[in-house]
């Protein structure tokens, strides 16, 4: 292993140019960083440019905040994530102990004179030339198995905030993100068969090669009024607002998949074999808009308790086409805060107690493109026909959220108790379930399941020394949740849960009780 592991190395340079007055403000970086991974073919490369410029008017009742940044980064040879597939490390820790893995690592490749080219070689190699999937030569996949990543980023953003009054204030912000993601994957000839594939008409291991092209692109904006005043012993601080975020990808993936290429070692699209056993995966212009309208209020009173409210409606473009469309979907939240200490008299080794109280809920819109699903073809022009049926009832997922807590301190903050009770509901989850026989379509979607986690935390802290050189503070935290299957779906006593190769499921046995198991699908 020492010959095959090295020392990680990462360098990062910067460069930092910083002016301003009272009034405006100017921030310029420039920042390198590279690095080498454990394994001396695995390099990063990043430039990250950053500019930033703020400035006041009418005697800083205008406040204006712009800044930008562009990043590019290549990552070379990323090393395989576990598993079997292309980890070189199953290679190195099953070579057979007595034997010298030296002419293996001197020589990953010999040439051939049939193919009239380099081939991996390794002891492990069949009668027939080719290598398992599960065993190849580590310095084979560290040279001849390469991947290079490259990302380009460019963000934007401006925010103004407006003090009207003492007590009101505007504020507008808005951001874009634009990222793009490139990626390519080289397969020498004589790669494991089972990963690269064969050549069909010739039969031979020509290699395989993967590129992708991903483009994301993201704006956002939201304009909110702010109001905080006092009036006698209250305290009020509320907002009221309106964003939209848009968000639109393209992305196009072509991999040879086990189709192998028409020449070796070629690495172009165009030596791809466009065949049923290759991939292409396309998406263009998948767009996702989400408008909104919120508010957020905290009344206090002697600052001793707090009543928090907010509430958002969500109209999301995922909800096309179905009933939710029209009014999107609605959640709020209340919680409410009294700190006893500060309005009841206490014993005096009682420095500070709280308790809270809240509900909350969450929503969630539907992934893009299941409520107008379409045929779709395949790589090698074959027409994969939609099989999932759309009936326009699908609902966006609502979590729910009741807590409850206290928390004390005691003898001069030295030692105190955080507890915490809280349970979530959540409803409308969306699964995908078989229709019954002789259905039109195989599947559908569906809302389906009401799942509820209950748990305690628990945080007791101490401070056993402290003086004016020295303090010792340590605490104990403990945590504890349940989940459990309220409730599935009325048509359905069994939904498929697919765990790697192995089918499981929820189902119904009856007295509002569901089991999880194993069952034939």
């Amino acid at each position: 292993m020492d010959n095959w592991f090295g020392n990680g190395i990462t360098a990062i340079n910067s460069l930092t140019f910083q002016t301003g007055n009272d009034k405006m403000q100017t921030y310029f970086s420039y920042a390198n960083t590279r690095g080498t991974g454990i394994v001396d073919s695995n390099k990063l490369q990043k430039h990250n440019i950053t500019f930033r410029e703020t400035a006041s008017f009418f005697n800083d009742r205008l406040k204006l905040d712009g800044n930008a940044s562009l990043m590019t980064q290549t990552i070379r040879n990323t090393p395989a994530g576990g598993g079997y597939y292309l980890n070189p490390l199953v290679g190195l820790y099953s070579f057979p102990r007595g034997a010298d893995l030296a002419p293996y690592a001197e020589n990953f490749e010999v040439f051939d004179t049939d193919r009239n080219m380099n081939l991996q070689n390794w002891y492990t190699k069949n009668e027939d030339g080719s290598f398992s999937e599960w065993d190849q030569n580590p310095y084979w996949i560290k040279n001849r198995v390469t991947n290079k990543s490259k990302r380009y980023r460019a963000l934007a953003s401006i925010s103004a905030n407006l003090k009207a009054t003492d007590w009101l204030s505007f504020q507008a912000r808005g951001n874009v993100d634009y990222v793009s993601d490139k990626f390519d994957n080289k397969m020498y000839a004589s790669t494991a068969a089972n990963i690269a594939g064969k050549n069909d008409e010739t039969g031979l291991p020509n290699g395989r090669y993967v590129w992708s092209d991903e483009q994301n692109f993201q704006v956002y904006g939201d304009f909110m009024a702010m109001f905080n005043k006092t009036l006698g012993d209250f305290s009020i601080n509320a907002a009221l607002g309106t964003s939209i975020n848009v968000s639109k990808a393209n992305s196009l993936m072509i991999d040879s998949k086990t189709a192998s290429l028409y020449r070796p070692n070629v690495f172009t699209v165009s030596n791809i074999i466009f065949s049923s056993k290759g991939f292409i995966n396309q998406t263009i212009d998948a767009k996702r808009t989400i408008q909104s309208l919120f508010g957020t209020a905290q009344v206090g009173w002697k600052d001793a308790l707090y009543l928090d409210v907010t509430a958002r409606n969500d109209w999301s473009s995922t909800l096309a086409n179905t009933e939710s469309m029209k009014n999107g979907f609605f959640y709020p939240s209340v919680g409410l805060t009294w700190i006893m200490s500060n309005s009841v008299k206490l014993p005096e080794w009682i420095n500070f107690s709280k308790f809270r109280g809240s509900f909350a809920q969450v929503g969630n819109d539907l992934p893009i493109g299941i409520t107008n699903l379409a045929d779709i073809i395949q790589c090698g022009g074959s027409i994969q026909t939609n099989d999932i049926e759309q009936r326009g009832d699908l609902k966006p997922e609502i979590s729910t959220s009741i807590e409850f807590g206290t928390e004390w301190k005691f003898f001069n903050n030295r030692f105190g108790i955080d507890f915490t009770w809280y349970r979530t509901d959540t409803k409308n989850q969306l699964l995908k379930v078989a229709n019954p026989a002789g259905s039109l379509y195989a599947f559908r979607y569906i809302n389906a399941g009401k799942i509820r986690n209950t748990g305690i935390e628990l945080t007791v802290e101490g401070t056993p020394l402290m003086n004016e050189n020295f303090r010792w503070k340590t605490a104990v935290n403990m945590s504890m949740n349940r989940n459990k299957v309220v409730s599935l779906h009325k048509d359905y006593k069994i939904i498929p849960l697919w765990f790697g190769r192995v089918l499981h499921g929820i189902r119904y046995v009856g007295k509002r009780r569901w089991k999880t198991g194993r069952y034939l699908w």
